[in-house]
């Protein structure tokens, strides 16, 4: 009786699969790239901060091998802080920049 009551409730919704594709065309990299990491820093997030930590330096030193200027900066989703959307720690890294994470 249960399973029926179940089965005639859910005849209401429609469920349909959406497929969304951006895409641009950046006409060069000799004017240089600019990279913004927005990191979710919630506590549920924190296998993925892990993962996002482990892998950074395999990133930015294939940033520093490629013939490209960029520049990296990192903000967080934390609305708690001073000044929300900021960098953090005001820091943007560069390929002339002499330290990385």
């Amino acid at each position: 009786m249960i399973w029926i009551w179940m089965a005639i409730g859910c005849v209401d919704y429609e469920l349909s699969r959406r497929t969304m594709v951006d895409s641009y065309i950046q006409s060069s990299r000799e004017a240089g790239v600019d990279i913004l990491w927005v990191v979710d820093n919630s506590a549920s997030m924190f296998e993925e901060q892990d993962h996002l930590a482990l892998h950074t330096a395999h990133f930015t030193d294939y940033l520093t091998r490629v013939p490209v200027d960029f520049q990296l900066g990192v903000i967080t989703t934390d609305l708690a802080v001073e000044s929300p959307g900021r960098l953090v720690d005001d820091l943007v890294l560069t390929s002339v920049s002499e330290r990385f994470w």
